[in-house]
C-alpha cells in the first residue's frame, strides 16, 4: 500500500504537476487546448497526490497495527456530483455533513431550505481550504451543482411518483453520467487551482473559446501542442484512471492485488519501484494538501 502511494505521488502526480504548473503559469501564451489538458492534468495530479498520501498513511498505520478509514473510493467513477462527494475525501465530506449540514437544518424542512443550507455549507467548506474568493467560489460551485442535482431528483420523483434510482441502469447512461460528472468536477478544479477568482474565470473563458476558433490551422497547432510527452502521459493516465474507476466502483485497487498471482504481483511491484526511482525528482514538491 505504501509503495502504491509513493508511485501515485512520485511517478504520476509530481511529473504531471510540472506540466500543469508550466501551462497555468503562462495562460496567455498557450493555446486553449493546452488549458483543457492542464485542467485534466490537475484532476489527475490532485487525486494521485492526495490519495497517494492517504495510501502511504494507511499502509504505515497498518504496519503498526492500526486501521485507518479509506478516504477515496474511485471518485472519478462517480455518476453524479452527489456520488462524487460520497467517494472523494470521505473524512472531510462526512465531517461537513455531521457538523455543518445537519446542525444548520439541511436534513429537515422544505426543499428550498435544504438547497440553501447545502449551498451555504459547501461555501463554508470552500472557505476552510483558504481565505480566498477562488476557494469560496469552488465551494459554492459544488453547492450549486449539488442543489441542482437534488432539485432535479425531487422533480423527477414528483413526476414518477417514486424516487428515481441513484445510478443509471444502462451502461450507456452510466458512461454518459460518469463523463458529465468528471467534467463538472474538472471545471471546479480550475477554481481550486488558480491563484485568484479572476484568474480562474480568465482560464474558463479561454478554454471555452476553443469551440468557436476551430479551423484547419488551429487544429494542426492544437495537435502539435498536445503531443508533448507530458501531455500524452496526462491523457493516457486520465483515460486509465476513469476506466479503472468505472470498473472498480467502490472497491480500492489494492484489494484486487490480493487476487493476483504471485509472479504477476511481483512484476507489478518491480515496475512501480523502477518507475518511482526513475521518475522521482531530486527535490519534488510537497503534498498539495499540506498547505491546508
Amino acid at each position: 500500500r505504501v509503495l502504491f502511494g509513493l508511485f501515485k505521488k512520485v511517478a504520476i502526480a509530481d511529473n504531471i504537476g510540472s506540466m500543469v504548473d508550466a501551462i497555468f503559469g503562462n495562460v496567455a501564451g498557450v493555446h486553449s487546448l493546452a488549458l483543457w489538458i492542464a485542467m485534466y492534468g490537475f484532476a489527475v495530479q490532485i487525486y494521485c497526490d492526495f490519495s497517494g498520501y492517504c495510501d502511504i498513511a494507511i499502509g504505515i498505520a497498518r504496519m503498526m497495527g492500526f486501521k485507518l478509514s479509506e478516504n477515496f473510493r474511485s471518485p472519478y467513477g462517480a455518476t453524479s456530483v452527489s456520488d462524487f462527494w460520497r467517494r472523494w475525501h470521505i473524512t472531510l465530506s462526512t465531517w461537513i455533513r455531521d457538523y455543518l449540514y445537519i446542525p444548520l437544518g439541511g436534513s429537515k424542512g422544505t426543499m428550498p431550505r435544504r438547497i440553501l443550507v447545502l449551498t451555504v455549507t459547501m461555501g463554508l467548506a470552500g472557505l476552510w481550504h483558504g481565505a480566498s474568493w477562488n476557494f469560496v467560489a469552488w465551494g459554492l460551485y459544488h453547492g450549486i451543482l449539488l442543489a441542482l442535482y437534488h432539485a432535479i431528483r425531487a422533480g423527477r420523483a414528483g413526476v414518477l411518483g417514486r424516487k428515481p434510482p441513484e445510478e443509471p441502469r444502462s451502461r450507456l447512461a452510466r458512461a454518459g453520467s460518469v463523463a458529465l460528472t468528471f467534467h463538472l468536477v474538472c471545471f471546479g478544479w480550475v477554481l481550486f487551482r488558480m491563484p485568484s477568482l479572476a484568474a480562474a474565470l480568465d482560464v474558463w473563458g479561454r478554454m471555452l473559446s476553443v469551440f468557436w476558433t476551430l479551423g484547419a490551422e488551429v487544429l494542426r497547432q492544437m495537435f502539435l501542442s498536445a503531443t508533448t510527452p507530458e501531455m500524452l502521459l496526462t491523457l493516457v493516465v486520465i483515460g486509465l484512471i476513469v476506466l479503472r474507476q468505472m470498473a472498480l466502483k467502490d472497491r480500492p485497487l489494492v484489494t484486487l492485488s490480493e487476487k493476483m498471482p504471485a509472479p504477476a504481483l511481483g512484476a507489478a511491484y518491480s515496475v512501480m519501484v523502477a518507475m518511482v526511482l526513475v521518475l522521482a525528482k531530486v527535490s519534488g514538491p510537497e503534498f498539495i494538501y499540506f498547505q491546508f
